[in-house]
């Protein structure tokens, strides 16, 4: 995939995002009620894919434009998610949140030259990877993530009247 391919996957990954936290937003405000667990569980995976997708921009992209192959450790999501635990968003803060770091990710991408997407990063499991292939992990992990919270949020057996 060319970068301005993958730039526009991103785009699209930010629609369904907001598409999914906007409808889950709706039903609570309508005084429609997703089962308490399923609710819990997709606020929990959308504030998720919102920590990593920092972690992701500040720790991996940025780092490989600004240092010569710089070392990349492993993501520590259980870290991620502790820290995780003692903050607990609303549908509206993730949507406002998630705008501004994808915003701030696509204007950041936008403006590298189509050469600094060959640059590299020694990652601590898997070695020299391109930035090029963490925006495209990136894209595939957020479609996988968002087909689930899709189905898992939106099935007919997971939301119920009040």
């Amino acid at each position: 995939m060319e970068p301005k391919d993958l730039i526009q996957a991103l785009e699209n990954s930010y629609r369904d995002f907001l598409n999914v936290a906007t409808e889950l937003s709706n039903l609570q405000n309508q005084n429609i009620s997703v089962h308490p667990i399923t609710n819990n569980q997709c606020k929990k995976t959308l504030q998720l894919i919102i920590e990593i997708q920092d972690e992701i921009f500040l720790l991996r992209l940025k780092k490989i434009i600004e240092l010569e192959n710089p070392y990349l450790p492993k993501l520590q999501i259980d870290q991620i998610k502790q820290r995780m635990v003692k903050v607990d968003l609303t549908y509206e803060q993730m949507i406002d949140i998630f705008k501004q770091l994808r915003q701030d990710l696509l204007a950041f991408l936008t403006s590298l030259p189509s050469e600094k997407w060959f640059r590299t990063g020694l990652h601590e499991t898997e070695g020299h990877i391109t930035f090029k292939e963490i925006v495209l992990r990136m894209i595939k992990k957020e479609r996988e993530i968002l087909s689930l919270l899709h189905q898992g949020c939106n099935s007919e057996d997971t939301i119920a009247q009040d």
